[in-house]
């Protein structure tokens, strides 16, 4: 039997938030043509735990250490690097604790892996790891990515600069989309899809470097994303990030206005929006404090404003459960806007960040009260009912599919999601389909050897509350 593995994610360094009953939109503004960028990327195997130069054939500024297992709890990863012909100080990195839900399609993926480290353009790399018991750690790898600007990445951000100084009184923020800061679509895979609502904003850092100018913070989001799905996230983790220059960027795909599971909150990701600030508050940043917090503010009002939740608030949350964090089933309270610290035990998103959330929330409050966003409590919801489903077992033959459909009200272009479990598994996302205009959904599930449960959930929109899942039971045999 498989041992239970604590599942590491990017760093707890990578930043997160969640967020009036706006139909329209995020962004309005014309979007150029998708260009997508793959940075180059470089994977070394390590010989020992005090490791040799690693030389670079590519020029990168992101780095990272991978395991192939767990590393023993209490094992430093510490690295230094060549920029500009002089070696930087040694910098510890954290095994990553932003990590997506055991029952989500990636957990079993994702390797062991430190939190990345951005850099000024560098060349080559030392590496150190240090174990408590002194014994050897497991095999490690060394990543390396190219950071470089992208022909396109300046005039994106001189036309989100525009658009947002055009739209300063809006609502609804500016939003730099996937295909606007580059995101190769190729390297993500299948995720969760939707979760019920976005209820709580989760903030999280990057734990990197913040000299960064303004026109490579696109590049270094797509380092990460690289080097997210290359440690195996379906995506990159995070809903949205947000630069130290108050660009607000799309992160995880799926709809920056719908309910989109995040991925780096670990056994807190339903029901939560993440956003991941680029930079390494840990202590006051040099710049952009100001201009960060109203760019935080902005993405989490009008977040949470979508289910009419003021930002100045609490919600309990259940847990998924998750090793080292909360058990599964154990409900707890939060501000409607926190810290990754609040939910798990880490660092994230730095002291000096986390200072500032009792500010991000009061400015959210304003801006969500300035503009009509949010009552002092969610609004009251056309209540959704899914039906009819058999309750009867449902015989056929296995590998084969039962062809059905099921009508949901209010469902007109409604997005509903199809999990199944067999025998006491996890559920999991089995697949999501579009209600028509009539609010049919129609379906094709597939009969496994013995027992199958599928259930038929539809999320909570604006105007429609979530429905409470219908289940049909499929039992395939093997002469049908």
């Amino acid at each position: 039997m498989r041992a239970t593995r604590r599942r590491l994610a990017l760093g707890s360094a990578t930043v997160i938030i969640a967020g009036s009953l706006v139909a329209m939109p995020a962004t309005s503004w014309p979007s150029p043509a998708p260009r997508q960028v793959t940075p180059k990327v470089e994977t070394h195997r390590l010989a020992g735990p005090d490791s040799a130069q690693v030389d670079a054939e590519i020029e990168f500024g992101l780095i990272g250490v991978t395991f192939d297992s767990d590393p023993a709890p209490g094992s430093a990863v510490w690295v230094r690097v060549r920029e500009q012909g002089g070696w930087s100080q040694w910098q510890h990195l954290p095994v990553s604790t932003d990590t997506p839900d055991p029952d989500d399609p990636d957990f079993e993926a994702i390797k062991p892996a430190t939190v990345p480290l951005l850099t000024d353009p560098a060349d080559a790399a030392q590496v150190r790891i240090d174990t408590p018991d002194g014994r050897p750690s497991p095999t490690a790898s060394v990543r390396m990515i190219e950071v470089a600007e992208a022909p396109a990445d300046r005039a994106v951000i001189e036309r989100y600069t525009a658009a947002s100084s055009a739209r300063a009184d809006s609502d609804i923020p500016e939003i730099i989309s996937r295909a606007e800061w580059g995101a190769n679509e190729s390297l993500r895979s299948k995720c969760p899809g939707l979760t019920d609502a976005h209820k709580v904003a989760f903030v999280h850092h990057t734990a990197s470097s913040s000299s960064y100018t303004e026109s490579q913070a696109p590049a270094q989001l797509r380092a990460v994303y690289s080097y997210a799905t290359g440690n195996g996230y379906c995506d990159y983790p995070y809903n949205f990030a947000v630069d130290k220059y108050g660009n607000i960027y799309e992160g995880r795909a799926g709809g920056v206005e719908l309910p989109v599971k995040s991925g780096a909150t670990a056994s807190f990701n339903d029901n939560s929006v993440s956003v991941s600030a680029l930079g390494n508050f840990t202590d006051a940043p040099s710049t952009g404090r100001t201009t960060l917090n109203d760019a935080l503010a902005r993405i989490v009002a009008w977040k949470l404003g979508l289910t009419g939740r003021t930002a100045i608030g609490w919600e309990k949350l259940t847990a998924a459960g998750y090793p080292g964090g909360a058990p599964k089933g154990q409900v707890q309270t939060f501000h409607r806007v926190s810290g990754h610290r609040d939910a798990y035990s880490t660092a994230c998103p730095g002291e000096d960040l986390y200072g500032q959330l009792g500010k991000i929330r009061t400015l959210a409050s304003d801006y969500q009260e300035r503009n009509g966003m949010a009552d002092s409590a969610p609004p009251t919801l056309s209540a959704t009912s899914i039906g009819p489903w058999p309750t009867k077992y449902v015989q056929g033959k296995t590998k084969r599919y039962y062809r059905t459909k099921a009508r949901v009200r209010p469902g007109t272009d409604r997005t509903v999601l199809v999990k199944f479990r067999r025998n006491k598994s996890p559920w999991r996302l089995y697949a999501t389909r579009k209600t028509d205009s009539s609010g049919w959904a129609r379906l094709k599930l597939k009969y496994y050897a013995g027992l199958t449960k599928y259930r038929l959930v539809a999320p909570r929109t604006p105007t429609a509350d979530r429905s409470p899942g219908q289940i049909i039971r499929l039992r395939g045999s093997k002469w049908g």
